[in-house]
């Protein structure tokens, strides 16, 4: 029965991964309303064979570090409804984000004293992210058009893959690739040549998509892992990596701005005219600061170093924030307070996790939330050389992950959006690097 529940864990570990990519993609019938329960089920279903894994091995409950913090994070999120701007939204993604942090929790319990099991886990996150990747690399040989978005006057053609937009897929790409690096470390004979083409997959994949809050947070994490597993090579590792790390950034500018923007259908994004007195239709009101006018050349061409209007959206969120600072406006509504008036940004989320979750639930969000997240990683580097070898090498792989998913959390906002292909990835490793750094005998396998 332990043996079962194991693989039945890491399948549909596997299947909430690739579902929720799935729903969140620009792939049909999969991103209609009608498929989005189905995210539900699969998550309902993980959580369910978790507990009873838990049940069966007899596992010991333990505190996980971080995990009271995520509790009481939890807990705010599902009282604020009582104060909420949506009510019946943040009801469904409150106890959504509740239901992924049971789950998650459970697969980590499961993993305490279990080597083998967590390495399970993190190839299980890891697999996931590959078969998404080759599906963006299938679509591209079927639908060329939709697996990348054409080249503007402001920016070159980027690589979409399956997703909604370009930068989607590789948030998740970035979150698992150190765990490609940590599967070349530990495999042996033929399948080190298989970890050495799925890590050139999703890293092909990443820079392709000119992602530069990806590219970032995958180099940052992946810099975590390999110092904390060869501590003494350390300089090299880094020299190494920040010089592959720049090549890769260059390579996202390689591709060039068109000479004309494509050409779209006459109606498409076309906002209609009320009437002669009507300014919306020359001067639409998402897009007021900043907007070219008609005729007019567009706006910063996208670089390396150009924000794409994040840094005027995250100061206007924050100042609609300080309009109800203590608590927010209620878990979930981001996409529903935020209003975007910035013609070079274009989003309904404010496109930073933290300054996301200070909208949503005020400074008292953002204070447990942070000291959440640095408390797995706190222990974990209080014990890593203290570690068994197998259970280091996985434990790092984790604070590789979650190191990645805290510097993406930065340009994105994902962190409490269980809708998000990267979520779930990155609070099963968040949970799983708790139990990592939990000491303890290695449990009779």
């Amino acid at each position: 029965m332990r043996e079962q529940l194991e693989g039945a864990i890491q399948v549909t570990l596997v299947g909430l991964i690739v579902v929720v990519a799935l729903v969140a993609s620009h792939i049909q019938p999969w991103n209609t309303p009608a498929f989005r329960p189905m995210r539900t089920f699969v998550l309902l279903e993980l959580a369910a064979l978790a507990v009873a894994y838990l049940v069966i091995t007899r596992a010991k409950l333990r505190l996980l570090p971080g995990s009271i913090a995520i509790a009481a994070f939890t807990l705010l999120a599902l009282l604020s409804v009582t104060w909420s701007a949506d009510q019946s939204l943040t009801v469904d993604r409150a106890v959504g984000f509740a239901g992924l942090v049971v789950a998650a929790v459970a697969l980590a319990l499961g993993a305490v004293g279990r080597p083998r099991v967590a390495s399970q886990l993190i190839l299980a996150l890891l697999a996931a992210t590959t078969l998404i990747a080759a599906a963006g690399l299938v679509e591209l040989w079927h639908a060329y058009d939709q697996a990348v978005l054409a080249a503007t006057k402001a920016q070159g053609a980027r690589y979409n893959g399956i997703g909604q937009n370009p930068n989607q897929i590789p948030m998740l790409i970035a979150l698992t690739l150190p765990f490609a690096i940590w599967l070349f470390r530990e495999a042996r004979g033929r399948l080190r040549g298989a970890a050495i083409a799925v890590a050139l997959l999703l890293f092909g994949s990443l820079v392709a998509s000119g992602s530069r809050g990806a590219l970032a947070a995958a180099f940052a994490g992946c810099a975590v892992y390999l110092v904390a597993t060869v501590p003494h090579r350390w300089k090299s590792i880094l020299a190494a990596g920040t010089a592959l790390f720049v090549v890769a950034a260059l390579a996202t500018q390689l591709p060039q701005p068109a000479s004309k923007n494509p050409e779209l259908y006459e109606e498409f994004g076309r906002t209609p005219s009320l009437g002669p007195k009507d300014i919306n239709s020359r001067l639409p009101l998402e897009s007021e600061f900043g907007f070219p006018g008609e005729n007019a050349e567009p706006g910063t061409t996208r670089t390396l170093f150009v924000t794409s209007g994040r840094l005027q959206a995250w100061e206007s969120a924050v100042e609609q924030g300080l309009e109800r600072p203590l608590a927010g406006y209620g878990f979930g509504t981001e996409d529903e307070t935020f209003v975007d008036r910035s013609y070079s940004f274009v989003s309904d989320a404010v496109e930073n996790s933290f300054i996301g979750v200070f909208l949503q639930l005020g400074v008292l969000g953002i204070v447990v939330l942070v000291a959440a997240l640095v408390l797995p990683l706190a222990a974990w580097w209080r014990v890593r050389s203290q570690l068994d070898p197998e259970q280091r090498e996985s434990a790092a792989a984790c604070a590789g992950a979650v190191v990645a998913g805290i510097v993406l959390a930065v340009p994105q906002s994902y962190l409490t959006s269980v809708g998000s292909p990267p979520t779930a990835a990155f609070w099963v490793a968040f949970f799983l690097l708790g139990a990592l750094a939990i000491r303890t005998r290695s449990v009779a396998e």
